[in-house]
């Protein structure tokens, strides 16, 4: 090897034989021992290894070791973090004797690091960071709190554990900070989504042990602890905000799930469980552009891992105790509970489906036994306010179960939920699953009512209400989808010379009782003053009524009716102002649903004699269901889009005319010999007999397979008294 050359693992890099020695390295180099030749100065630009390598490049610190020792455990000195736990003295009770994990113990603090801009490649630089990613103003190292485990971090290379202490991911609020957080999180995100035991990190968390575990003593994952922080922050005080040095809840929210983010993608954890509880609450979290999807991600992360731990199998998998059954199954249906809500308000197809369960029977395998660790010991709520939460939540599983049908019809993996020609075939099948989603959801209805009124009677009810209407405003949610697809369904039977107004008109007013039920409940969680509690899911579900009382609102006939749809429309303006505060996706929404009401404004509809959005409907469906597709389009994919693939399919459905080789396919399935036994498959819901006739009509073999509209026809006469019928039976 030459002497103006440097060998490395990767490659060889010229760093000219003359130059003097440079005088510090950068982290990478000083691993792998080569020549460095990093600039250090006001913006310090990547030595030409990390440039070729591809990777950030950090400078090390190049004080004497005692120093960097002695700063890696130095308290802050502001009077705010006074109360942190003192590791020296152990004064507080908690952390007398911990020891800072050996990977941690070389590393400098986070006030001596350089600043982070500087570390930098000019790429990175552009807008990987901003203020919001240093470390807490006041924080201690998370070894200073005994109940939080360092995981798999020891086994990191020194690399990727300073580069984690610079991005905040190994820094913890101090006590009282970090009290607020776990407060909020308990009272607001754990309700429905239960996959600790409350009962158990509380007794970690106030006696600085470790939780115990029938096999071993565990602690709790730095990787759980920030998920649970960046679940928090949407509910903490403002002034906590402030005091981790956050410029408000949106940067505070960035920063965490960056920071939880960073800890699994490194692999700081290796358990399956720990990876799907913490992946399960950073799927709390969407944004725009790239990260429109983040939510869907992240739960598609939580559930793989998840059935890695065998929760998918709890009510089967050998040889578990009722302890590791009861964590298996709380987390496998808070997952499931998330996609389903995920998919609802998102317009997605389901992540779990059926196949991918055992059971999907929560009222049988939830039951308050598997939280009876936590009922009495948790520290927000008491106990008679626990076991209603409880319940709340085996509600709301339950209604994941009744809603999964709904869904499937609705939201398929192809996002197309109609044919883009309708048979009688699929009228009939599409009939039948529609009247079961109906069944599902009257069933669930009954047991919410029974729940509702329990807590009603209870003299602190208050939280607990607002988690029924939470659940309620889902329910509502799931019907409303229900019936565009039913009303879509009976104006493309028109094709087939049906007269289905009396199911037509029936649908629209369950629609409008959806919406109204809907509108209901974000009144009463605003007169509740609990809007700034509404989760990050909300404004999705507020989409729609927003859009239709916005038509509402344009298309009244008075300014005295006007004034009074605008007062309809003030409880979803007050809960979107407090849920914008809180969470920045509500930009994403809002521009969405900006686009789709000026769509309105400008669409066919924009001229039309409808004073309502229900008499839009009645008498402009075309109008309405393009509306309708263009929001479901735009939600799913997080930004606003005219293109929605199902608007081909409703244009073709406003013309009666079959395409010929459509027309040829239904010719031979009502003409030919061979298409009796597919006829007595789905002719006996329509009162056919096996050659295809009823007795209203019974057409001749040579007509039926003669012309296309007396082929209409006679599909209209055969199953119209039968086909209606069964809608306005259902």
């Amino acid at each position: 090897m030459s002497a103006d050359t440097v060998a490395s693992p990767s490659r060889v890099v010229a760093i000219g034989a003359q130059g003097k020695r440079n005088r510090v390295a950068c982290e990478a180099c000083h691993v792998r021992k080569v020549r460095c030749d990093v600039k250090v100065g006001y913006c310090t630009e990547p030595c030409t290894n990390c440039r070729l390598d591809n990777r950030s490049c950090v400078v090390r610190d190049t004080r004497p070791f005692r120093r960097l020792r002695r700063a890696a455990v130095q308290q802050p000195a502001d009077p705010a973090a006074s109360s942190a736990p003192d590791r020296a003295t152990g004064t507080t009770g908690h952390v007398s004797s911990v020891e800072l994990p050996t990977a941690l113990d070389s590393l400098p603090s986070a006030s001596s690091l350089p600043s982070p801009w500087s570390m930098l490649s000019p790429v990175e630089s552009a807008g990987a960071f901003d203020r919001q990613d240093v470390p807490f103003v006041t924080s201690v190292p998370f070894a200073c709190y005994p109940f939080v485990s360092a995981g798999e971090l020891a086994r990191l290379s020194p690399t990727d554990v300073k580069y984690l202490q610079l991005k905040g991911c190994l820094d913890l609020p101090p006590r009282p900070l970090l009290d607020e957080f776990v407060r909020e999180y308990f009272m607001h995100v754990h309700p429905c989504t239960p996959i600790l035991n409350e009962g158990e990190f509380w007794s970690a968390y106030e006696q600085g042990q470790a939780i115990s575990s029938p096999c071993s003593a565990v602690s709790v994952s730095l990787l759980v602890v920030q998920a649970m922080l960046f679940a928090a922050s949407a509910f903490v005080p403002s002034h906590v905000i402030a005091s981790c040095g956050f410029s408000s809840f949106h940067a505070a929210r960035r920063a965490l799930h960056s920071r939880a983010q960073l800890l699994r993608d490194l692999r700081t954890e290796a358990s399956p469980t720990v990876i799907a509880e913490a992946s399960l609450l950073l799927s709390f979290h969407a944004g725009a552009n790239n990260e429109s999807h983040a939510n869907t991600s992240q739960l598609a992360i939580a559930i793989h891992h998840a059935r890695l731990d065998n929760a998918h199998a709890y009510s089967s998998y050998p040889g578990l105790t009722s302890r590791e059954r009861s964590k298996k199954k709380r987390l496998w249906w808070a997952c499931l509970f998330r996609d389903r809500i995920i998919a609802l308000g998102l317009r997605r197809p389901l992540q779990i489906t059926s196949d991918m369960c055992a059971t999907l029977t929560p009222d049988r395998d939830l039951t308050d036994a598997d939280f009876d660790d936590e009922m009495a010991a948790s520290k927000v709520y008491d106990l008679a306010t626990k076991r209603m939460l409880v319940r709340t939540f085996i509600l709301q599983c339950m209604f994941a179960a009744a809603v999964t049908p709904t869904l499937l019809i609705m939201f398929p993996p192809d996002g197309i939920p109609l044919p883009k020609v309708l048979t009688i075939s699929h009228l009939v099948n599409a009939r039948k699953k529609v009247t079961e989603c109906k069944a599902r959801h009257a069933e669930w209805e009954e047991s919410a009512r029974v729940h509702s009124d329990a807590v009603s009677q209870s003299l602190n009810g208050q939280i607990t209400r607002f988690f029924i209407d939470l659940t309620w405003l889902y329910h509502f949610s799931a019907q409303a989808a229900l019936c565009h697809y039913e009303v879509l369904l009976l104006n493309g039977a028109q094709q087939l010379c049906i007269d289905s107004s009396p199911a037509f008109h029936e649908a629209k007013d369950a629609l409008e009782r959806a919406i109204a039920g809907l509108t209901a409940k974000v009144a009463s969680m605003v007169d509740l003053k609990k809007a700034s509690f509404l989760p990050i899911s909300f404004i999705a579900y507020a989409a729609l009524p927003v859009v239709l009382l916005s038509l509402n609102i344009r298309l009244s006939p008075s300014p005295s009716q006007r004034r009074m749809r605008q007062q309809q429309l003030a409880a979803y303006v007050e809960a979107i102002r407090e849920h914008r505060l809180r969470f920045d996706y509500n930009e994403v929404i809002s521009t969405i649903i900006q686009g789709v009401v000026h769509l309105s404004e400008t669409s066919s509809g924009a001229t039309s004699a409808s004073m309502s959005w229900g008499e839009l409907l009645t008498q402009e469906p075309m109008a309405y269901f393009r509306l309708v597709a263009t929001l479901d389009y735009s939600l799913n994919r997080g930004t606003f889009s005219e293109k929605a693939p199902i608007v081909e399919v409703i244009s073709s459905l406003s013309s009666p005319q079959l395409p010929p080789e459509h027309m040829e396919m239904e010719r031979t399935f009502l003409g030919s010999p061979s298409a009796t036994f597919a006829l007595s498959a789905f002719g006996h819901e329509l009162g056919l007999d096996g050659d295809g006739n009823s007795e209203e009509y019974r057409p001749q073999r040579s007509r039926v397979s003669s012309s296309p509209r007396d082929l209409l026809a006679a599909c209209g006469v055969m199953i119209e008294n039968d086909f209606l019928g069964f809608y306005q039976q259902s």
